[in-house]
């Protein structure tokens, strides 16, 4: 990767991936697999060796059009491509990655866990019992760290049950397995919003201001980039908005803003049949011209060469 990780728990690790261009991120079912999942199943339950000593413990970024992932690691420790952060995971820890987020992992060879994958329509109506949590996990992966024993426990027995109903034949098969989904999913909510509220002192501080920041974003990013509207809303000058977004994600606000309207386009250029220009304007753009060189400096590309590379790979 070509900007330092943001460390969650351990130190950085040494090896980063290779350059991946959001342009060569390919869409998959299951990772390495271009089918959706298996009829007439709407989940998946594997370990997470199962499927990342296949390809020698990496599996590269990627994506999933219509499908919802829960990752649990219980051991071991995993360098991790998220959206556009770079982040450095250590058990027990879980990710809560909706459809279209950007994800790619480098494993420990001792690493252990849990894979859950669900289709969007049945987690859209698990999420409709607890729409606060999902509209907190529409904004992008969340990334649970499991401090508390307690946490762990309850998803780690949730995923466990749901493992053993997956590979069972008992009666109310997918009944159970959609309350352990539930159960799994609730408690990462929760435990990730613990963590947010019993952050304290200037390190909690940060990282309360830096995630109201990226909130805003979320809200504001189709008609607002100007760093200047964020630090305000925020009560801070912009150049004290600069170095809180620098401690907390290794990049300035502008970059970040900018990141997520890039990702929006690339979104809105694969999985929709919108025009150039439409795109352009449901970002905030009055001139096509301007996205257009907007979206070339930021992906690399220009927004045709985007789509064409993306219909290419199917």
């Amino acid at each position: 990767m070509d900007k330092p990780a943001k460390v969650l728990d351990i130190p950085n690790m040494t090896r980063s991936f290779s350059s991946d261009t959001q342009a060569s991120i390919p869409t998959y079912g299951l990772y390495g697999e271009s089918a959706s999942l298996p009829e007439p199943e709407w989940i998946h339950w594997e370990t997470v060796p199962t499927r990342s000593r296949l390809h020698g413990y990496e599996i590269r970024p990627h994506r999933h059009a219509s499908l919802f992932q829960i990752l649990h690691i219980t051991n071991g420790e995993a360098e991790a491509r998220l959206d556009v952060e770079d982040v450095v995971l250590r058990a027990p820890v879980a990710l809560l990655i909706p459809p279209l987020s950007v994800h790619g992992y480098r494993f420990s060879a001792d690493v252990d866990g849990t894979v859950v994958t669900v289709l969007e329509e049945r987690m859209d109506r698990i999420w409709s019992a607890m729409p606060d949590a999902a509209r907190r996990c529409d904004a992008g992966v969340r990334v649970v760290g499991l401090r508390d024993p307690d946490d762990d426990k309850a998803v780690a027995d949730a995923l466990v049950m749901l493992g053993e109903e997956y590979l069972g034949h008992g009666s109310g098969r997918m009944a159970v397995m959609e309350a352990c989904v539930t159960l799994a999913t609730a408690r990462l909510d929760r435990a990730a919003t613990k963590g947010a509220q019993d952050a304290s002192g200037a390190a909690g501080a940060t990282s309360r201001t830096a995630a109201r920041f990226r909130s805003l974003v979320e809200e504001n990013f189709r008609h607002e980039r100007r760093v200047a509207f964020y630090a305000e809303r925020l009560g801070l000058t912009p150049t004290h908005l600069g170095r809180i977004c620098r401690a907390a994600y290794g990049a300035a606000p502008l970059a970040l803003i900018n990141r997520r309207v890039a990702l929006e386009a690339q979104r809105s250029l694969v999985f929709t049949i919108s025009t150039v220009a439409d795109i352009a304007v449901s970002l905030g753009f009055s001139d096509t011209a301007y996205f257009t060189r907007f979206f070339t400096r930021e992906c690399g590309v220009s927004p045709m060469e985007y789509r064409r590379r993306a219909l290419a790979k199917g």
